[in-house]
């Protein structure tokens, strides 16, 4: 006896047919993990930072980047200078020079410094985790309807 196929065989789904949704979730996930990650290693430094004042000295540029990286000049309470340069620059620069600014640095390690929270960065990845994680939720949801 002889088996026969069906007339008509549905094809096998593909592996983006079949994670399409999910990609969308992971990256929704991955954004929102890296920007509680971003929080809650600022909030750890933050909690055991000294704040002090700093004074920006000068801006640095390089030969690739237009923008004005500012270095600001602070000292600790036992009188010693440091010099830090920030990592994120601007064009305009959002400082002047010889702006004084608030500056926060790891008594522990001085030359561990930041300006403060870096909110533009993790509003930008929670706004793209929230649309990733929106959208593959509707995608699922859409691809369980059919």
């Amino acid at each position: 006896m002889e088996m026969s196929l069906p007339a008509y065989t549905k094809k096998p789904k593909t592996f983006w047919e079949k994670n399409f949704a999910n990609v969308f979730l992971m990256v929704g996930l991955t954004f929102i993990g890296i920007t509680l990650f971003i929080f809650i290693s600022q909030s750890l430094f933050f909690a055991k930072s000294k704040e002090t004042t700093g004074k920006v000295i000068r801006f640095e540029t390089s030969n690739y980047r237009s923008l004005a990286y500012p270095t600001i000049e602070y000292f600790t309470p036992d009188n010693v200078r440091h010099e830090y340069q920030h990592t994120e620059g601007t064009k305009p620069s959002i400082y002047r020079r010889g702006e004084v600014i608030k500056i926060y640095y790891n008594p522990a390690n001085p030359t561990d410094v930041s300006l403060g929270y870096s909110f533009i960065a993790m509003g930008i990845l929670l706004f793209f985790g929230v649309i990733f994680l929106t959208l593959g939720l509707g995608f699922k949801s859409k691809t369980k309807a059919l």
